[in-house]
């Protein structure tokens, strides 16, 4: 599955960054997020993860949503996945050829310091353009990067938003 590969990609970088930077419970130097995405021709869907620090996710979904979450000992998934689907749809959003995209929210999975939030877009055409707005932790993070991913057939293309900014375009 699409998404499996997705998660295998960054596995190798992962280890040696997450490593390095130890527990959830200490701030760790290095403010960022990855989103990617591969459009799946056969499901004509956007498939893909956005991958977040715990400690911040959840400082986040306290002030954004205005709920603490413990999104280490996870007790009630079904609220755990509504606040992490309005999270996301709070923070990102997507059109592909001018067409808005609504967001599905599929679930996530925790992985060491880090959570994968899986999400799909269904019903997208084939891109030829790709818009997205992505402000993923500004608000609780001055020095917040994130790195967007999308792939298309086998084009590949990839961009990197510092806080302030956050408009990207692909054209495939």
């Amino acid at each position: 599955m699409i998404l499996k590969k997705l998660k295998l990609k960054y596995l190798l970088y992962s280890i040696c960054v997450f490593i390095s930077l130890g527990s959830t419970k200490v701030k760790h130097p290095f403010y960022f997020s990855f989103t990617d995405f591969e459009y799946n021709q056969n499901e004509k869907s956007l498939q893909g993860n956005v991958k977040l620090f715990i400690n911040d996710l959840e400082v986040a979904l306290k002030n954004q949503i205005n709920k603490k979450i413990d999104l280490i000992k996870v007790t009630d998934t079904l609220l755990v996945n509504k606040a992490l689907h309005q999270f996301i749809s709070k923070n990102f959003s997507v059109s592909v050829n001018n067409l808005i995209l609504k967001s599905n929210f599929i679930g996530f999975e925790k992985e060491n310091d880090v959570m994968y939030l899986y999400i799909e877009y269904l019903n997208c055409p084939t891109p030829k353009n790709i818009s997205f707005i992505n402000t993923f932790l500004y608000n609780e993070l001055e020095t917040q990067t994130n790195f967007i991913s999308f792939k298309v057939d086998n084009e590949k293309k990839t961009i990197k938003l510092v806080k302030p900014d956050k408009f990207g375009q692909f054209n495939f």
